[in-house]
């Protein structure tokens, strides 16, 4: 499960397993899809992408990381950890909603101006583009 679209495709081309399903969701939906599909095989992942500047770690540092990997074998699960790497485009629409998306909610613009301030990443870095980021992202899995 993992947010990020481009992500969820990353992590389709790096599955070999037929009996793995990727959905789009966050973490606070782990707990419905437990509670619905009962014990088995549980991942989440979580790129850098989104973390970096106004958040200290989103759970993708290592010490984060050793506590999920420690709560799932705690619950009984063996654990896995697979690295996925891929270089991907950035919009400007991108750019801004990775922003907000890191902003506390104290942070946030009101939403009226969010049309506005996106605009301003667009004309900052239309000279620049177009925008490649290069993503790591670490998938936990745990099986039950």
């Amino acid at each position: 499960m993992d947010p990020e679209p481009a992500m969820l495709a990353q992590a389709r081309l790096a599955t070999a397993e037929r009996n793995v399903g990727w959905l789009f969701g966050a973490d606070s939906d782990v707990g419905a899809l437990t509670a619905a599909f009962g014990p088995g095989r549980l991942a989440r992942g979580r790129s850098r992408r989104r973390c970096t500047g106004w958040t200290t770690t989103c759970g993708t540092d290592d010490a984060s990381q050793e506590r999920y990997a420690r709560a799932l074998e705690a619950a009984g699960y063996a654990v896995s950890s697979t690295v996925v790497e891929y270089s991907a485009l950035l919009t400007a629409d991108e750019l801004a909603g990775g922003g907000f998306s890191a902003m506390s909610p104290e942070q946030l613009p009101a939403p009226a101006v969010r049309p506005a301030f996106t605009e301003r990443i667009r004309t900052a870095v239309a000279p620049h583009g177009p925008l490649r980021e290069r993503v790591r992202a670490r998938l936990l899995t745990g099986i039950r």
